[in-house]
Formats: C-alpha cells, sequence, structure tokens
C-alpha cells in the first residue's frame, strides 16, 4: 500500500481576478433584476457564471499527490489529464512561475516521465513540492538499490549452500 506523503493543490490565490470580475458581474445583475425588471439582469448574470464555473471547476478537478512510490495528478474536467508513475519513471520535474505566482506563492508544474510531460498549473507552493518529489525519489532509488542488494546477498547465501 502506498503512503500519501504530500498532497499539492490549486493555490485559492489565483482566483483573485476571476473572482473580482465576478462579483462585480453578479452585483450588476443584482442591481439590474432591481431597476430593470426580470430579463435584465440575466446577461451580467450568465457572463459572471462563465467567469466562476470553468475557475471552480478547475480548482477541484486538480490533484497532485505524492505518495513515497508513486506521484499521482489529475487535471481537467472534459478533457481529462491523468498522472499514474512510479517515482523510478519520473525524469524531471520543473516549476515555472510568473511574477504574480512568485509574489502569491503559486506556480506551474511539469512532471516529465519515459512517456510524456504532464501540466499542472497554479498549484500552491510548487518549489516545495518539486523538493520534496525529488527527495523521495532519491529515498525510493536507495530503497530499491537496498532491497536489490539484501536479494542478491540472500541468492549468494542459498548458491553457496
Amino acid at each position: 500500500m502506498n503512503k500519501e506523503l504530500l498532497k499539492a493543490k490549486i493555490s485559492g490565490k489565483i482566483f483573485i481576478i476571476p473572482g473580482i470580475f465576478t462579483g462585480i458581474f453578479f452585483l450588476e445583475a443584482i442591481i439590474f433584476f432591481k431597476v430593470g425588471g426580470s430579463s435584465a439582469g440575466f446577461v451580467p448574470l450568465i457572463i459572471g457564471l462563465l467567469i466562476a464555473v470553468p475557475a471552480l471547476i478547475k480548482y477541484y478537478c486538480t490533484n497532485l499527490i505524492l505518495y513515497d512510490k508513486k506521484i499521482r495528478g489529475e487535471s481537467g474536467f472534459f478533457k481529462k489529464q491523468t498522472l499514474d508513475a512510479p517515482l523510478d519513471k519520473i525524469n524531471d520535474i520543473y516549476v515555472s512561475q510568473g511574477i504574480f505566482g512568485r509574489i502569491l506563492g503559486y506556480g506551474n508544474i511539469d512532471i516529465s516521465t519515459s512517456s510524456s510531460i504532464f501540466n499542472f498549473k497554479g498549484i500552491a507552493n510548487s518549489e516545495f513540492f518539486k523538493n520534496k518529489v525529488l527527495e523521495q525519489i532519491e529515498v525510493y532509488k536507495k530503497e530499491q538499490i537496498e532491497n536489490q542488494a539484501k536479494l542478491m546477498a540472500e541468492a549468494m547465501k542459498n548458491a553457496n549452500k
């Protein structure tokens, strides 16, 4: 059974701008409903929903989890991208941050495996997650070498009997 070591989520800070615009459009819809009648507020309400719903879907549909022997991630709702790779199959992990990402503490994580590259955008504490993954890869490799050494020692011991 794999033991969960670290769970990364999308930073709530990336929703500041969409949240402001959603709030403005919802406020505008409320004002239009009160002043202009029933149909006047539907346009700003729909625009507000078109901003809010994709952001909420992105927030709830993105997960990135580091286990002791593998890494698992999911992103997307309509076009789902799933990563489920043993730590020894990870070639590299990259973090990119824009100016707001550096200020607010989030970044994009790209995980390169032997088969493809997986992208996770807006992950909170992305540099910390990257460092933990790289540390766990080293621990995992060391455990594999120790297990192989034990198996070889046992095989040699049995061969000498």
